[in-house]
């Protein structure tokens, strides 16, 4: 009698299903909702105008700021245009020298410092923030949570 070492044909397959199946599964965790896109696309250019504004303030050696009104839903360099949020996204600010959702100014120092404070953007339950640090002036973009 002879045996030889091996998978069936069965087996295989059986084994090619589960990894599909769990692929499957991921793929669909994975995926972000067009909201939690359309909010991580808005955090980003916010993101980069604070950028801007943050090598202004080191390259022309005088202070920059950044205007944020969350009743208007806009914000921008001031002396600039502002950039309103579509009509569908919500826009808050916690900043250093206001309340929430009151418009206010984050400041950027010649030195690198600022004064900080949180931008949140939602729409339709997606969540993301830009943080500025009052110490180094470091820009960060969280979420968006989905």
């Amino acid at each position: 009698m002879k045996t030889e070492a091996g998978f069936t044909l069965i087996e295989t397959l059986a084994a090619l299903v589960f990894v599909a199946v769990l692929a499957a599964l991921a793929a669909g965790y994975l995926r972000a909702s067009p909201a939690a896109v359309r909010v991580g696309a808005e955090a980003e250019r916010l993101a980069a105008l604070l950028q801007r504004a943050r090598a202004d303030a080191f390259a022309t050696q005088r202070e920059s700021r950044v205007v944020v009104d969350g009743v208007a839903r806009t914000y921008g360099i001031a002396g600039a245009p502002a950039r309103r949020v579509p009509a569908d996204m919500a826009l808050s600010a916690d900043l250093a020298a206001t309340g929430i959702d009151q418009a206010g100014v984050i400041r950027f120092f010649p030195v690198g410092t600022a004064s900080g404070g949180v931008i949140r953007l939602s729409l339709q339950g997606a969540e993301g923030a830009v943080r500025v640090n009052w110490a180094t002036g470091a820009i960060t973009v969280e979420g968006p949570a989905r």
